[in-house]
């Protein structure tokens, strides 16, 4: 081997090894500053996106206690808890999960003659007035009495009682005042967008 193959030989390990370590650890901070950036715009998209979240529920919280505060609501609730008055637990519980069973059988064949009587009633008609309202904000809109059971809805629910009772007793939360104690619930259609 001649002086020049030398010299060349020499020349590229001094200048392409370097060269190459310095690409590779170019290469290798490059992805991780990649790694940081995309993962910190992830974390604030994500912050953004749960804060929006947040700001949609919390807005329909508000006009499902507004809702649920109206006279026609408020009095179809109290009329329909006024039909447990006077009658025991147990003759109570076996109505309402008879009724649960017809309208869960009955869903089918287009429900129960009481699923729609609820969907056909003064209250139903209101409820789908104001979704009409709103068309992009609620899948449904249903009202139940202090038993979860459906009184008002704006389209045929799954089955009668909205909320199941704990084995203890019966679950009550008041969302309307003046004791009607009654659940106003609504679903939103996923985004769009």
């Amino acid at each position: 081997m001649g002086l020049r193959s030398k010299l060349l030989i020499a020349f590229a390990l001094v200048a392409l090894v370097p060269l190459t370590v310095v690409a590779l650890v170019s290469s290798w901070l490059t992805r991780q500053s990649l790694r940081e950036v995309i993962g910190s715009s992830i974390a604030s998209i994500s912050q953004e996106k749960a804060s929006a979240i947040a700001l949609i529920v919390a807005n329909r919280v508000d006009e499902a206690e507004v809702l649920a505060r109206a006279a026609h609501i408020r009095e179809a609730a109290l009329r329909a808890n006024s039909t447990y008055e006077g009658r025991q637990q147990a003759e109570i519980r076996a109505t309402i999960k008879r009724l649960d069973a017809e309208w869960i059988s009955a869903r089918k064949g287009g429900g129960s003659a009481l699923a729609q009587s609820v969907l056909a009633n003064p209250l139903s008609r209101s409820l789908k007035a104001y979704q009409q309202r709103n068309p992009d904000r609620y899948g449904e809109i249903f009202v139940t009495d202090v038993r979860g059971a459906a009184i008002g809805q704006t389209k045929l629910l799954s089955d009668h009682m909205t909320r199941r009772t704990r084995a203890g007793g019966d679950r009550a939360s008041g969302a309307a005042s003046g004791g009607s104690s009654s659940t106003t619930g609504a679903t939103t259609p996923p985004p769009t967008r």
